[in-house]
């Protein structure tokens, strides 16, 4: 359930955006949008200890790449961070679909170079990452154990249903961004990088090992850089997991 502060402050971020909007022209808004992309790719993997700095960025948009290969590697990884926002911000669908983030991760993962695209289990062995397939073995990250990767499926099934359910309100839709960024960052539905399909969530970051994976790269965020679900009637799975806050 949705606490009274929880929805005051979705209505003062809904209050503020309306009004900032209004006095903003179209070519402004587009631009600061686009400065708000930039400013979560470097802080997102600044947090994922992949800083890479802004005139490293602009460097890269007009391909010219560093020489040295782990700074290449992370002007690429720039790179791949601000083009899926913007193909985000594109989708009509329901963010919360885990088709949608399935794509999100593939088109990620599908720009960045090799040595960037591996899960690293606990004991240091490193594996070929599938762009936007789910996990087929379990994971502990951090000190979270993340659930069987066999109800990772369901789970999954179960987050869209929670989040996108028509009796949300449009302030409890706000709120439940936030709470599904949480959330998917717990199922960790990949091998590796929940966190930028996530960022901490879910936003735009988490990462960290016995039988299992660590994340070591960013990913960027669903819920945040989608339009807004629009409130859809779904019917719940037949054996929903117990449901998400």
């Amino acid at each position: 359930m949705v606490e009274i502060g929880e929805l005051d402050l979705a209505c003062t971020i809904v209050e503020r955006s309306a009004r900032l909007s209004a006095r903003l022209p179209e070519p402004l808004r587009r631009q600061v949008a686009e400065l708000t992309r930039w400013m979560h790719c470097y802080y997102s993997n600044l947090i994922e200890g992949q800083q890479t700095r802004v005139r490293d960025i602009e460097a890269a948009l007009k391909k010219d790449f560093a020489t040295e290969p782990k700074q290449r590697d992370l002007q690429q990884l720039a790179l791949a961070h601000l083009e899926v926002q913007r193909w985000a911000v594109t989708q009509t669908g329901s963010p919360f679909a885990p088709d949608f983030i399935r794509a999100l991760h593939q088109r990620f993962y599908a720009q960045l170079p090799e040595s960037m695209c591996v899960a690293t289990t606990s004991t240091g062995e490193k594996t070929p990452l599938a762009p936007g397939e789910l996990r087929d073995r379990d994971v502990e990250v951090g000190t979270h154990l993340g659930p069987p990767h066999e109800l990772v499926p369901d789970l999954l099934g179960h987050f869209q249903w929670r989040y996108e359910s028509a009796e949300h309100s449009r302030l409890q839709r706000v709120v439940a961004i936030g709470a599904s960024h949480h959330r998917l960052a717990w199922i960790h539905p990949f091998s590796n990088a929940a966190s930028s399909t996530t960022s901490a969530p879910w936003t735009p970051r988490s990462p960290p090992k016995p039988n299992g994976f660590s994340c070591s790269c960013a990913k960027p965020c669903a819920a945040a850089n989608s339009p807004a679900a629009k409130p859809a009637a779904s019917p719940a799975p037949a054996t929903a997991p117990a449901a998400p806050r």
